[in-house]
This record gives structure tokens, C-alpha cells and sequence, in this order.
């Protein structure tokens, strides 16, 4: 009895629900930006060719699902007496070419996804020169890693490419790495995808909430194909042509949740009950040992929980080492005239809520 991952409607799913998920997530995010009023960057860029490649995944997925090259058993045709990994038939080269399609997309689909997931950290995390030079080596990594494996997949035969459309035994015979190859992208998938996720936790508190989906994705998908790379050699040609199934509906899942997961951290925003108070956001810009945070737009602030007043100006943070709670002080005049005696205000960040607190009165 076929696995579910091994069936047309499933891998159709995955390729349609999956694509448009995605779509969906990224227009989300980029209006975010929009509304946030924030620059879009590298981090937000760099999700459109790795939303485009996954749903040419999706796209050749679905094309061979419905044409009975993916998600159905090896075909063998009435009166056919050979050896069935001699056979070339149409269902055969179909399969071959959508799985061709796939290793071609698939490492830049991921590459670009992780390489988002960086730049993310960069803009956010990378307040120290250390942290910075940390986040660009890894960034460097894993466009050498999407590069190298995608030339590695574009050679898997040499230079007879008629072998990656051929039969069964072409494959095993003229594409000797083609399985490993396979292999060693799980492998080194998982091992970046641990990297990458691993990043923000020393960079801000222990309690951070991160999604691994992709994780437990490669782990699955890794576990899979490492029972498929140490296989019997003689194990069945239909074992061999459902296997081609597999390693698409794994990696269908995967990067259609890599792309989903990059965005939540910004559309995340849309989800927060006071999501249209504030009007634009902030940026950060690190000096030294403290942080320094532009805040424009009109500023809803609590006095002392009796009377509010709306504040619209710049303000800078400075971090002191004995309270770990950011102290903001005006870079400019304040726009109201009701100031302490001694023509200065504290204000002081706590959960989202400016407190102002009046001396001298």
C-alpha cells in the first residue's frame, strides 16, 4: 500500500496549496513594510525568486500528477517481456523531467530562503561588529552552497543530459552521483537550517519563540532519502520510480514552509490588536555600547495613568547597565509647552507604553 507522500493528490496538494500560501505571505509582507513605512531590503527581496522557484516546483509537481508520472506506480506496458529498468516509455521521461526540473530549482529555492532568513538577522540583530561579520560569513556560505549544489544537480551525468530523461538503468549507469548528490543537500540542508535557526537565540532572551517547521521538514525529508541512497541495489524498478515521488513531496513541503515561515516575523505585525496605533515603526541604529532609536509619527503616552498627551518628536535610547529598560531622552524640542521646572522630561519604555514621568513639580 502506497504512503500518503507517495500519491498524485497529496504531491498536488503540496504543490498548489503550498504555492499559494506562499504567494500570499510574501504580498502580505511587503505591505506590511508598506504600511510600516520601512525600506524594503535584501531580507524581503530575496523571497521573490525563492517564492518563483517554489512554485515552479508546485507547477511541474501538479503538471506530472495529473499526467500519472508522479504519484502512480511504474506503468509497464501490455506485452512488454524486458528488463523494467530498460523501459522508455512516456510515463518514465515525464518523471525524469520533472525530477530534473526539481534538483535544478529546489537549491535555489532553499538558498534564497535562508539567505533571507540572514539578512532578517542583519537588520534586526547586528549591533555589534562581531555579530555582523558572523551573519556575512554565513550569508557567503550559503550562497556557495546553493551555487555548488546547483551545478553539481545541472552535472549529475557530465555532459550526456540525455541520461537525467532516460531510463532507469541510464540513471544508474551514467549518473552515478545522482543519489549522493541528493544525499549530501539533506545533509548539509539540515545542518544550515539548524545554523540558521540557532542564530537569534544568543543574540536576544532565552524565551524566544522559533519556528522549526523547516527543521523537523529536512530532518523528514533526510531521514527519507537516507533509507533511499542505502537502498539494495536491486531492489525493484518500481521501488526506484515511486522513490522520485518522495524526494518531490518532501521537498514541495519544505520550501513552500521555509518561504512561509521568513515571512511571519514581519506580517506578524498585521496580527497585533494595536496594529493601526502608532503609525510608522522604528529603526535602530547601533553606536557603541548603546542603541539609538528614531521614532516619528504621533505617539500615544500615558501621564502617570491620570492624563495623556500626544507627543511628536525624536527621541534617542541609551541603555544603562544598572536597568535593563531603555531610557529615552528628546533629541529635539518637545512639541508641547507643559515642561518641569528644571526644562527637562524622562521617559522611560516599558512593554510598549511610554511613561512620562514630570520633575520638579
Amino acid at each position: 500500500m502506497s504512503k500518503y507522500y507517495e500519491t498524485a493528490g497529496h504531491n498536488i496538494a503540496a504543490g498548489v496549496v503550498l504555492s499559494a500560501i506562499d504567494i500570499v505571505a510574501v504580498a502580505l509582507k511587503f505591505w506590511t513594510r508598506r504600511v510600516q513605512k520601512q525600506p524594503l531590503k535584501a531580507d524581503d527581496w530575496l523571497l521573490v525568486p525563492a517564492t518563483l522557484f517554489t512554485t515552479g516546483i508546485g507547477i511541474v509537481i501538479t503538471y506530472g500528477a495529473t499526467h500519472q508520472a508522479i504519484g502512480t506506480p511504474l506503468q509497464i506496458p501490455p506485452g512488454y517481456v524486458g528488463d523494467a529498468n530498460l523501459l522508455y516509455s512516456d510515463q518514465v521521461i515525464l518523471a525524469r523531467k520533472v525530477q530534473y526540473a526539481f534538483l535544478l530549482s529546489y537549491p535555489l529555492a532553499l538558498g534564497s530562503t535562508k539567505a533571507s532568513f540572514l539578512f532578517l538577522y542583519d537588520r534586526i540583530f547586528a549591533t555589534s561588529k562581531k555579530t555582523r561579520i558572523f551573519i556575512a560569513t554565513t550569508i557567503a556560505i550559503v550562497f556557495s552552497w546553493m551555487i555548488a549544489l546547483f551545478f553539481a544537480e545541472l552535472f549529475q551525468c557530465s555532459t550526456k543530459f540525455w541520461a537525467n530523461w532516460g531510463t532507469t538503468n541510464d540513471i544508474r549507469t551514467q549518473c552515478t552521483m545522482t543519489t549522493k548528490i541528493v544525499f549530501a543537500v539533506c545533509l548539509t540542508d539540515f545542518l544550515i537550517d539548524l545554523v540558521v535557526f540557532t542564530i537569534p537565540i544568543p543574540l536576544v532572551c532565552p524565551n524566544l519563540k522559533i519556528s522549526y517547521s523547516t527543521v523537523v521538514a529536512s530532518v523528514v525529508r533526510l531521514a527519507i532519502v537516507s533509507a533511499l541512497v542505502w537502498s539494495p541495489q536491486d531492489s525493484s524498478a518500481n521501488h526506484r520510480f515511486v522513490s522520485i515521488t518522495t524526494s518531490l513531496y518532501w521537498g514541495m513541503v519544505e520550501s513552500g514552509i521555509g518561504i512561509f515561515v521568513a515571512c511571519l516575523p514581519t506580517i506578524q505585525f498585521l496580527l497585533r490588536k494595536n496594529r493601526w496605533k502608532g503609525g510608522s515603526g522604528t529603526t535602530t541604529t547601533p553606536s557603541g555600547g548603546s542603541a539609538g532609536i528614531s521614532t516619528s509619527g504621533r505617539l500615544r503616552s500615558t501621564l502617570s495613568n491620570r492624563q495623556a498627551i500626544q507627543v511628536d518628536c525624536t527621541v534617542d535610547v541609551a541603555y544603562s547597565n544598572k536597568d535593563s529598560n531603555p531610557i529615552l531622552t528628546r533629541a529635539g524640542p518637545w512639541p508641547h509647552d507643559n515642561r518641569s521646572e528644571d526644562g527637562s522630561d524622562d521617559i522611560e519604555l516599558r512593554e510598549n507604553v511610554f511613561e512620562a514621568g514630570r520633575r520638579g513639580t
